[in-house]
């Protein structure tokens, strides 16, 4: 029987102090998982902090920040629905927290290696679009358009899921490789997951892209690449 493949660690690389801070206050602040989880996340997040993660373990911790950030955003957003906040106050709170979310992803998945020019400005771009949804939801609560009940709770956690496909597909932009595979990742996979792992190595950037499938933002997919 042969030997499981052991992923090699990668050269101790510091992430970003402020970054850091800001992912742990995200694990901190939630209170999304359960107790039997809180040990495994905060060792995750020590690994991450000291510069130690090995790939596997990058994507079990943007696992969990995806999970706490969903709770932490349906949360914000139970307290406009309870009009415990005004519109504005929640806006606001959700524009930081969703800023906050996409830096931490991005350095999560990189593990903490710093960006490149090109990683940079996919960074901006994809932190731009996610601002452009919130402002949607926001002009559509305004407007009356969204109802102010348990879909805008919904909506609002959907914010927290796309953690996970915004930084896999910013890390599959930038990765300079000729070939890709999609490799289905730990969740109930729909067709069109199943489908596009079934195509195998492709040229790069020709699979769908995360969330552009049936399960949009619970995928939990992820590329491979050589």
């Amino acid at each position: 029987m042969p030997s499981p493949t052991v992923e090699p660690r990668q050269d101790r690389v510091r992430p970003d102090p402020v970054v850091t801070a800001a992912l742990l206050v995200f694990f901190l602040r939630s209170g999304a998982s359960l107790a039997q989880a809180v040990a495994d996340r905060v060792n995750l997040g020590r690994e991450f902090a000291a510069g130690t993660l090995t790939k596997a373990q990058a994507r079990r911790l943007l696992a969990v920040l995806r999970l706490d950030a969903e709770a932490r955003f349906r949360n914000h957003t139970a307290r406009l629905v309870a009009g415990e906040i005004t519109l504005t106050a929640w806006a606001d709170g959700f524009r930081v927290a969703l800023v906050v979310l996409v830096a931490a992803a991005v350095q999560v998945l990189h593990r903490g290696r710093p960006l490149d020019s090109d990683q940079q400005e996919e960074f901006r771009r994809a932190a731009n679009r996610q601002a452009g949804f919130l402002g949607r939801f926001r002009r559509g609560l305004a407007a009356g358009e969204q109802l102010l009940d348990g879909t805008a709770v919904g909506r609002a956690g959907l914010f927290g899921m796309a953690a996970w496909a915004v930084a896999i597909n910013l890390q599959r932009d930038t990765a300079g490789h000729s070939q890709e595979r999609r490799v289905l990742g730990s969740a109930d996979h729909c067709r069109d997951c199943l489908s596009e792992a079934a195509r195998g190595w492709q040229p790069a950037g020709t699979l769908r892209a995360i969330g552009d499938t049936v399960c949009r933002m619970r995928c939990g997919c992820y590329f491979a690449f050589r």
